[in-house]
């Protein structure tokens, strides 16, 4: 008799084991799908503050400094970091940007600081009331160091698709675009338009 009761119990707290670790599950999984979901849904950022970072920034080529000693500072432009082998077979850090210079219909393309092509720009419109200016944004800076350089209160984040690219969000203030891959800026760009459009 206590052998069938010994057995009754453990299939009792079995079943009772199994559902209880069914119930764990259920909430794991809702829990992730709803942190998942938090992650991948674009949110509003503001009042937010951090430690006062190292200034960070980069400096001008004697080129780019010509230019806007000619034309003024850019209306428009975007800065894109990225990494490419060279003749050697080490890495080199690439600063590839492209000023637009609206009212003069300019477009001139930098790489490394020197220039690659001047053409018409194929943007309209005149002078941005933006103050951000090219040599805010350097590579791999962290968002503290972009809040700080560039002066921004607020943003936008986006999350990129996992599919497009790993670990990276897009962010919007006013006027400015800018992006991270693995916490580190990689793009960045102004664009035209007057304050309070």
């Amino acid at each position: 008799m206590n052998l069938k009761r010994n057995k009754s119990s453990c299939v009792i707290l079995s079943v009772l084991a199994f559902s209880f670790l069914c119930v764990l599950a259920t909430i794991a999984i809702l829990s992730g799908a709803g942190v998942f979901e938090y992650i991948n849904t674009p949110r509003l950022v503001s009042g937010f503050s951090f430690a006062t970072q190292p200034d960070a920034g980069y400096q001008l080529s004697e080129i780019q400094q010509g230019y806007i000693d000619e034309n003024g500072y850019p209306a428009s432009f975007s800065i894109l970091f990225y990494q490419q082998e060279d003749i050697n077979g080490g890495i080199q850090d690439i600063r590839y940007e492209t000023w637009y210079y609206l009212d003069n219909d300019i477009q001139v393309t930098f790489f490394n600081g020197m220039v690659s092509q001047t053409e018409a720009s194929p943007l309209e419109g005149g002078t941005t009331a933006w103050e951000y200016r090219p040599e805010m944004f350097d590579a791999y800076m962290s968002r503290a160091q972009v809040a700080q350089s560039a002066h921004i209160q607020e943003w936008l984040i986006v999350p990129v698709e996992k599919a497009l690219v790993q670990d990276a969000e897009v962010y919007y203030a006013d006027g400015l675009t800018f992006g991270f891959q693995n916490d580190e800026l990689v793009f960045v760009e102004v664009f035209t338009g007057e304050q309070g459009d």
